[in-house]
């Protein structure tokens, strides 16, 4: 795969990248439909990284 600065998905997805230990910040969902959790975890994120 291509490596990337966030990784974003469901519980069980991110449980996969974090035993794969990708380099960068993994953003886990507990539902991607639910935009206004989803905005909260990414705007964390992209802080934490210095983009926002």
């Amino acid at each position: 795969g291509t490596p990337s600065d966030i990784y974003v998905g469901t519980r069980d997805i991110a449980e996969q990248l974090n035993a794969q230990a990708v380099n960068g910040k993994i953003v886990s969902l507990d539902n991607m439909i639910d935009k206004v959790a989803m905005k909260e975890k990414l705007s964390t994120a992209l802080r934490e990284l210095g983009a926002l």
